[in-house]
């Protein structure tokens, strides 16, 4: 099963500090520009500064607040974002890895398409199955968590919530 990234299992891992603390001032632009465009109405656009800032984010806290500074904007949007063809080719790869069977390859592709869409809830949801599946559950429930973020009024949001406690039993004995 993936590994969650950690100072214990990365060795650069305070280079990567190091870098991110440098890139800070262009993720604060990226924030500044997104609320500039906010005011402004033009959607879009703030959604791809914001898509900037969370990559550039420092730590979970830092990703969290953009993430939910992203699905706030998406609600506001009188239609949903469209996604990209490439974020589109990610998450179909996913989904024809997923059902080979190759859940590694898939957790790949569906969090590239994140990266590429990160306002898309239906990714989040697809990555909680799959860290499921991998019996990931720390990560399957951290994405399922993300999804009712972005999708609190979900037809599924109760069936989510669900699914939490589930892996959370499973967790809990070792399974």
């Amino acid at each position: 099963s993936e590994e969650t990234i950690s100072p214990d299992n990365v060795p650069a891992w305070n280079d990567r500090k190091v870098l991110l603390q440098m890139l800070k001032p262009i993720a604060q632009a990226h924030r500044e520009n997104a609320r500039k465009f906010e005011a402004k109405g033009r959607f879009q656009e703030t959604l791809n500064e914001l898509a900037g800032a969370l990559s550039l984010a420092m730590d979970d806290k830092e990703a969290g607040e953009v993430r939910n500074s992203i699905f706030k904007m998406v609600r506001r949007m009188p239609r949903p974002p469209e996604i990209s063809k490439d974020a589109r080719k990610r998450a179909l790869r996913g989904e024809i890895l997923l059902k080979e069977g190759d859940l590694e390859d898939a957790i790949s592709e569906v969090k590239k398409a994140i990266r590429l869409a990160p306002f898309s809830a239906k990714l989040y949801f697809n990555t909680a199955l799959i860290y499921g599946q991998l019996k990931n559950y720390p990560e399957a429930i951290r994405y399922i968590k993300i999804y009712l973020q972005a999708a609190p009024d979900a037809p599924n949001a109760r069936a989510a919530e669900d699914q939490i406690i589930k892996w959370e039993l499973l967790m809990e004995r070792g399974k």
